[in-house]
């Protein structure tokens, strides 16, 4: 029996249990057109993160990659909104479109930031920069919605995965003096999975770090990043404070020579100096 003749099987065996799980539930899908089996098939193995099957259906319709299913979206728009990066890899590797849009302009970046899915996130955003400026029909990009999810309230779970997701857009989206500022004004992921959220965006990007060497750098960096924004400032307030003071002894010295007296304080004298 050939690879096509398997895929035949294959799709049939896929669309039956999409008919019943998925298109039975939706009365709408049921007058829109029909969607090939090997589509039907290829979608349900993007839902499943499942790359051996993906793999099998391409190999037979290497066309698929590309092709809607019946709510209009990509198999690697199925995979991003499940966070699925196996088979997101194998997608974007096999030649699919990451600025592809469902009926209202949802990209599978729209998807990956909607659901809290960092470690797609991250891989579409290095598949294709450009995709994070991509508009969708209501005027929201990827970062609009990651925001809109970190700022819901109502959803307890998952707050490192909004975190990260959100960080990444924004440090996609804007310049790095922006992104820093909007990065250091997130909310806090305070519900300390952080490390595996990060963890999927390493591994989305190719970082071999493990997670333990990962959450031991992290909290290195930014006890050395707390450190050089104090001596910063510290500094910062030793070289204003010794300009203050030659500033002082000029002016205590000048007022002398000129036989001069003042009732304000020589320090406000100072600032009125300076100021100028």
């Amino acid at each position: 029996m050939g690879v096509r003749d398997s895929i035949s099987i294959i799709d049939e065996l896929a669309i039956a249990s999409i008919i019943d799980s998925d298109v039975a539930d939706n009365a709408d899908s049921l007058v829109r057109p029909p969607v090939p089996t090997h589509v039907a098939a290829l979608i349900a193995a993007a839902e499943q993160d499942d790359d051996s099957f993906i793999s099998t259906i391409l190999t037979a319709h290497p066309d698929a990659v590309d092709a809607r299913g019946v709510a209009g979206s990509t198999a690697l728009m199925e995979s991003s909104m499940r966070d699925g990066l196996t088979s997101a890899t194998f997608l974007l590797q096999a030649g699919a479109d990451p600025t592809a849009t469902d009926p209202i302009g949802w990209t599978p970046l729209h998807f990956a930031a909607h659901n809290s899915a960092p470690a797609c996130t991250a891989a579409l955003v290095t598949a294709a920069p450009a995709v994070a400026s991509q508009l969708n029909d209501d005027g929201e990009s990827a970062l609009d919605l990651a925001l809109a999810r970190l700022g819901d309230t109502d959803i307890s779970s998952n707050l490192a995965a909004r975190h990260a997701v959100a960080r990444c857009l924004i440090e996609a989206t804007l310049s790095p003096e922006d992104a820093a500022a909007a990065i250091a004004k997130l909310p806090p992921a305070a519900d300390l999975d952080t490390a595996a959220a990060q963890m999927g965006v390493a591994k989305a990007t190719g970082d071999a770090v493990e997670l333990e060497e990962l959450a031991a750098l992290e909290a290195e960096a930014q006890a050395q990043l707390e450190l050089a924004e104090l001596e910063l400032e510290l500094g910062m307030l030793e070289a204003v404070e010794a300009d203050h003071q030659e500033t002082a002894g000029e002016i205590a010295e000048a007022w002398s020579e000129a036989g001069w007296t003042t009732d304000y304080p020589l320090n406000m004298l100072v600032y009125y100096v300076v100021q100028s």
